[in-house]
């Protein structure tokens, strides 16, 4: 079964972010890509939360199925 928000932040949440990203650059309100690292810490939790979304979801329908 695949996880519409794993499907949306891959393919519209995460372009969008990186998108944003550039267009700071480029208008100069941002310095450096790379080296900024609120950049990385913004990038790697928005790209671990659909992870942990589809783990924790996979645990919680295994416990309604135990259940019943």
């Amino acid at each position: 079964m695949n996880s519409p928000g794993l499907i949306v932040s891959l393919f519209i949440n995460i372009p969008v972010g990186l998108w944003s990203i550039l267009y700071l650059i480029n208008n100069g309100i941002l310095s450096r890509f790379l080296l900024n690292y609120h950049i990385l810490i913004g990038l790697g939790l928005k790209a671990l939360l659909p992870v942990l979304g589809v783990i924790l979801f996979k645990n919680y329908r295994n416990n309604i199925g135990a259940s019943q």
